[in-house]
């Protein structure tokens, strides 16, 4: 990999895909639990139990948890009972709500994930041309972020066109990407986590353009990043929605989003 590292950036020779976000944690709620019976309109007797976390009767859902398939099917394909008839001609059950009371449960949660964000260091945004200029080689930079109290990134990985790259013990890497294609090309990043989990895996397509603007001793480099973590200049609408650059230093003024609404 040709281009320029910080301190701490090491070229990797392979880069296997991250895990992913694997965060759970168990809490306790209070909730009112509610038991209902199950009970045979002929015998009149208890079938099964049925222990619900709502007020209303059991759903069917809970009704073929609690009690099983058998009874689940005559609770649902049995007629309505009329309440004037003898119960005893009735066929299939009626629930009964026999007590309710305060309980605990536990529950799992998911946490928030790490994530990871793409951005600039030495460039300045051009905001009517939805692009960035840079007087010097501009500075890629891709920050760790961890959501967690007591929890840090312990490093960042990625590729680079198809190149692998890591930046150990640090939730930051940083690096001057070469000059690139009219296309640009893909970036892929994540961040792991002291949790022992990482991050999506998030992409990228950079476009680094240097000109001369018509002074050969004078060089700029436009830099253009379409991603869903880029922190920078926002790219022309347009660009958003096909995926692809606008002309190097900006789009037409035709096809610029204009800045105030007045323009539209």
């Amino acid at each position: 990999m040709s281009s320029a590292f910080t301190r701490g950036f090491e070229p990797a020779s392979t880069s296997n895909p991250p895990p992913g976000p694997d965060r759970y944690t168990v809490i306790t709620v209070e909730y009112t639990a509610y038991e209902w019976w199950m009970v045979s309109w002929k015998t009149n007797r208890v079938a099964c139990s049925v222990i619900v976390d709502h007020e209303g009767i059991p759903t069917l859902g809970e009704v073929y948890r609690e009690c099983g398939e058998t009874i689940y099917e005559e609770w649902v394909s049995q007629k309505p009972c009329m309440t004037n008839l003898v119960r005893e001609s009735c066929e299939g059950y009626y629930v009964h709500l026999i007590n309710s009371q305060p309980a605990e449960k536990e529950i799992a949660k998911q946490l928030a994930p790490a994530t990871a964000w793409i951005s600039l260091e030495g460039c300045e945004p051009v905001i009517s041309a939805s692009t960035n200029i840079c007087e010097t080689v501009p500075t890629l930079v891709i920050t760790g972020q961890e959501p967690l109290p007591n929890e840090r990134i312990i490093r960042v990985e990625g590729t680079y066109n198809g190149e692998s790259f890591v930046c150990d013990e640090s939730d930051i890497c940083k690096f001057s990407p070469q000059e690139t294609g009219a296309e640009g090309v893909p970036v892929e990043f994540w961040a792991y986590s002291s949790y022992g989990d990482s991050s999506p895996l998030f992409s990228a397509q950079v476009r680094v353009s240097r000109v001369d603007e018509g002074n050969p001793d004078q060089l700029h480099w436009y830099v253009d990043v379409l991603s869903s973590q880029w922190l920078g200049q926002p790219a022309a609408t347009c660009a958003d929605w096909w995926g692809s650059f606008p002309p190097v230093g900006g789009p037409p003024d035709w096809l610029a989003t204009p800045s105030e609404s007045e323009d539209l």
